[in-house]
C-alpha cells in the first residue's frame, strides 16, 4: 500500500458548513468531511459537485448496475426524482473506472464540480467509493422529512483507499433473541456503510436453533421455540435468574431462517461485499439441540430449549458415534447452503463436568487413552475440522478450541482477552482479535446508574477506539497471522431493533475503523469532529444510539468543607455547564474550570457542550 499516500487535510474534517449559490437558485450546504473509517488518503479541491435530476451514472455491466441501483434507492426515499444511469460513456457524470492495479477492495475516488470518477479493480472497491460518497452527502440526504429537495452537493476532493485488515466483522446472536430475516439485512446494511465485510451469524446456542435442517427437522420444530413470558423493559435481570420450563407451560417465543430466507440474506450479502459465516455451536451451548435430539447429549441433559441465563448440562457427548453422524449431517448441510471458506463451530464455555459425569464420555477417554476431559474436547474438534476440511471449508472457533491442543488447520477468534490469540499465533494459526474488554457491543457504554439496565460490565467508546490489534511484542510473522476483528453483539437483553442499534452506535464506528485504517492513522480526539457528522446522520434517520462517552461523569471526594466534584467524560476538549439547584444546565449557566465544593442542600446538574451544542444527556 506505499503507492497510497497518506496525506489528510485533517483541518477540513471539523469545519463549519459550507453553502454556496447554484443555478438552482437554492442554498446548497455542504457538512463537514467526516469520513469513518478514515481513508489512507484525503485531498480536498474547490468547488462542488451538484447532483440534480440532470446527473447520470455510467454502467457497463451488471455489478455496476446493482451498484448504481443501491445508491438510487437513497434518492427515492426521500424524493420524486433519481439521477439516470446510462450506458453512454460520453454522457455521464458518475463513472466506475476498472484499475486492475488496485488492491480487490481498494479504490479511489475523484469528485470534480464536473463529474465524479471511481477506481477500482472490481465490485469491491466500487462499493466502497459509493459508500464514501454516500458520507459525503449531509446528514439531511438521509431524512424522509426532507422531500423533493432538486439538488445536492458533495465537495471535490481526491480519496484513495484500501482496508488495513481482511477480516472486518460483525456478529449477531439471533439464538438469544430472534431477529427476522428484514433484520439481518438491515444489520447488513449497516456493515456495508461502515466497510465491514464479514458477517458472522450466531445461528445456535442454548436458547434456540435458527438454521433449517432437513436431515434433522426436529431442531426448529422444537429446538426454535422456548418459553419467554416476561416483560424485559429494558430489565434484564429476569434473564440470568430465570425459572426453568415447567410442565404445562408454552414455548412459543422464537423462529427460526429457512434455507430459502438465508439463501435470499447470502445474495442480498454478496451485493454488499460480505461473507456470511454461520456459528453451529459445539459441543456445549447446545441445549436447543440436545432438547431437540436428546440422544446425543449426555447422561444428564436438560430435556427443554433454555429459558435464560447461563445453562450447564448442554453439551454434545464426544462419547457416541452417533454424535458425530449428527455432526457430520448438520455441517454437510450447513456447508452446502453457504458458499464461503469458514464455517464456525463455536467451543466456548464447554461444561466438562458433564463429561465427568457421562460413562459414554467417559469410555471415550479412555480408549483414546486421552489425559483428561481437557484432551477429550481437543478429540472432539479435530474430529469436527476433520468434516469441515472434507467439505472443502475451514474451522474458526472461541479461543476455547485452544484446551487440549488445538486442530491442525483451526483459525482462533480470540475473546477472552489477547492470550488465546497470541498462542494461535505463535503456533502459525490464523487469528481474529475481539476481545470482550474492547469488541463485546453488549457491555455497557458508561456508569451503571446512566445507562439503560441493557448489557453488563462496561465496554466504554474510548477503549472500542484505542485497541491496539497487534500486540507490541510481535514479530512481523506473527502480525501477519492476525487477519482482523470484529464487533460482537449478544442479545441476552437486545429484544428489539432499537436495543440493538443504542447498544451498536457509535461504538461500531471506532470498530470499523480498527479494522480498516492503519493504526498510524487513528487518533480520538481527530475522530469526534467526524463522530458528530456520523450521529447527524443517524438523527436524520431517526435511529437510536448511546451519547455515554459525552456523558459528563461527576466524580466526588470528601474535603473539610463538603464534598469536592470534579467533572470530566471521554471525549477531552468539550465544555462543561452545571447548576448547583435541579435546574437543567446551559450555556448561560456555571461554565466548569476547576474542581469545586457543593455543600449540604446543593443538587448539582451538569451537561457537555461543544460549540454550544449541548451533547449528551444531563448528569444529577
Amino acid at each position: 500500500m506505499s503507492r497510497f499516500k497518506l496525506i489528510l487535510l485533517g483541518t477540513l474534517l471539523s469545519g463549519a458548513l459550507w453553502s454556496c449559490h447554484q443555478t438552482h437558485n437554492i442554498d446548497l450546504e455542504v457538512a463537514p468531511i467526516s469520513l469513518i473509517p478514515q481513508p489512507l488518503s484525503l485531498m480536498v479541491d474547490s468547488g462542488l459537485f451538484v447532483f440534480d435530476q440532470e446527473v447520470r451514472i455510467l454502467v457497463q455491466d451488471s455489478a455496476q448496475e446493482q451498484l448504481a441501483n443501491n445508491f438510487l434507492k437513497y434518492f427515492a426515499a426521500i424524493g420524486s426524482w433519481t439521477p439516470q444511469v446510462v450506458k453512454d460513456p460520453q454522457t455521464a457524470e458518475l463513472i466506475f473506472t476498472t484499475n486492475s492495479d488496485l488492491p480487490n477492495e481498494a479504490y479511489a475516488l475523484d469528485v470534480t464540480p464536473d463529474g465524479i470518477n471511481i477506481q477500482a479493480s472490481g465490485k469491491a472497491g466500487w462499493l466502497y467509493g459509493i459508500q464514501t460518497l454516500l458520507q459525503l452527502f449531509p446528514a439531511d440526504f438521509f431524512s424522509k422529512s426532507v422531500l423533493n429537495r432538486p439538488a445536492w452537493a458533495v465537495p471535490a476532493l481526491h480519496i484513495e483507499d484500501a482496508p488495513a485488515f481482511p477480516w472486518r466483522g460483525f456478529m449477531l446472536d439471533v439464538s438469544r433473541h430472534w431477529f427476522n430475516k428484514e433484520e439481518v439485512k438491515a444489520v447488513l446494511d449497516i456493515m456495508a456503510g461502515l466497510k465491514l465485510n464479514r458477517f458472522h451469524w450466531h445461528l445456535t446456542d442454548d436458547q434456540g436453533w435458527r438454521i433449517e435442517i432437513e436431515d434433522y427437522p426436529k431442531l426448529t420444530e422444537i429446538g426454535a421455540w422456548r418459553v419467554d413470558h416476561i416483560n424485559y423493559d429494558e430489565n434484564i435481570s429476569n434473564w440470568w435468574g430465570r425459572a426453568v420450563q415447567q410442565p404445562g407451560d408454552v414455548a412459543d417465543y422464537g423462529g427460526f431462517y429457512t434455507k430459502k430466507d438465508i439463501q435470499e440474506i447470502i445474495l442480498y450479502a454478496k451485493d454488499r461485499n460480505i461473507e456470511i459465516i454461520p456459528e453451529i455451536d459445539m459441543p456445549g451451548h447446545a441445549q436447543a439441540t440436545i432438547a431437540a435430539y436428546p440422544e446425543i447429549g449426555c447422561v444428564n441433559a436438560a430435556p427443554y430449549v433454555a429459558t435464560g441465563g447461563v445453562f450447564k448440562n448442554n453439551t454434545y457427548n464426544p462419547g457416541k458415534e452417533l454424535t458425530f453422524e449428527f455432526v457430520k449431517d448438520v455441517l454437510e448441510e450447513v456447508m452446502a447452503l453457504f458458499p464461503y471458506d469458514y464455517i464456525h463451530i463455536g467451543g466456548d464455555e464447554c461444561n466438562k463436568e458433564q463429561w465427568k459425569l457421562d460413562p459414554h464420555a467417559q469410555q471415550r477417554i479412555r480408549e483414546e487413552g486421552l489425559k483428561d476431559e481437557q484432551e477429550l474436547q481437543s478429540y472432539f474438534v479435530k474430529r469436527v475440522e476433520e468434516i469441515i476440511n472434507a467439505g472443502g471449508k475451514k474451522m474458526i472457533g472461541w479461543d476455547e478450541i485452544l484446551e487440549g491442543g488445538l486442530a491442525p488447520n483451526a483459525t482462533v477468534m480470540s475473546w477472552r482477552g489477547e492470550e488465546g490469540g497470541i498462542i494461535a499465533a505463535e503456533s502459525g494459526h490464523d487469528v481474529i482479535m475481539t476481545p470482550a474488554k474492547y469488541c463485546y457491543l453488549d457491555l455497557k457504554q458508561g456508569p451503571d446508574d446512566q445507562e439503560p439496565n441493557l448489557g453488563y460490565s462496561r465496554m466504554l467508546l474510548s477503549e472500542a477506539y484505542n485497541y491496539q490489534l497487534i500486540p507490541e511484542n510481535f514479530s512481523s510473522e506473527q502480525a501477519a497471522k492476525v487477519i482482523g476483528t470484529q464487533a460482537n453483539l449478544w442479545t441476552e437483553s437486545i429484544t428489539d431493533w432499537g436495543k440493538l442499534t443504542y447498544m451498536t452506535f457509535p461504538r461500531l464506528f471506532a470498530i470499523a475503523e480498527n479494522a480498516w485504517t492503519p493504526e498510524e492513522r487513528q487518533d480520538w480526539d481527530e475522530f469526534f469532529p467526524r463522530l458528530q457528522g456520523q450521529l447527524k446522520r443517524l438523527d436524520a434517520m431517526e435511529v437510536r444510539y448511546a451519547t455515554s462517552a459525552f456523558d459528563v461523569n461527576i466524580q466526588h471526594k470528601g474535603v473539610p468543607e463538603g464534598i469536592e466534584l470534579t467533572l470530566t467524560s471521554e471525549v477531552n476538549h468539550l465544555d462543561y455547564y452545571y447548576t448547583l439547584d435541579g435546574t437543567d444546565p446551559d450555556t448561560t449557566t456555571f461554565k466548569y474550570q476547576s474542581p469545586f465544593v457543593v455543600r449540604e442542600g446543593m443538587e448539582i446538574k451538569a451537561q457537555a457542550f461543544k460549540d454550544k451544542e449541548s451533547l449528551g444527556k444531563i448528569t444529577h
